[in-house]
């Protein structure tokens, strides 16, 4: 990744092929190529601006963002596939994210102590 400044998260694809990075600064994710430096694809979406945590699913078709908002992308597209919903839990900040080793549960922790086990199934079902 070359010529941007101000990465405040990021953390590789399982592959260790892809980078995704985020800007406080910015509403966007770039998905890198880490042997290259060349962008793969730009996540752009107006709530993503802040800090926050990125996960990789374990097969990397997936990529969950935290912060002030949270959601699911598809990695090869960009499409976003779940927004999570904020109101009915304890804090206003997603501070952690985690896919389970088979992928098939995110854990997303809130900033008031909460830890959320979601089924990504069901999340992208919603989504159809």
């Amino acid at each position: 990744m070359r010529g941007h400044f101000g990465f405040d998260e990021f953390t590789f694809a399982p592959d260790g092929m892809t980078l995704a990075a985020r800007s406080f600064h910015n509403n966007w994710i770039r998905l890198c190529d880490v042997n290259t430096g060349d962008d793969v694809r730009t996540i752009e979406h107006r709530e993503l601006g802040g800090s926050g945590e990125l996960a990789f699913s374990p097969d990397g078709k997936l990529l969950a963002s935290g912060g002030f908002r949270a959601f699911l992308w598809q990695t090869a597209t960009g499409k976003l596939l779940f927004r999570f919903p904020t109101s009915q839990h304890d804090g206003r900040y997603f501070s952690a994210l985690a896919f389970s080793r088979d992928g098939k549960q995110l854990a997303t922790a809130y900033d008031g102590g909460t830890i959320l086990v979601w089924q990504v199934e069901t999340m992208l079902k919603d989504d159809e």
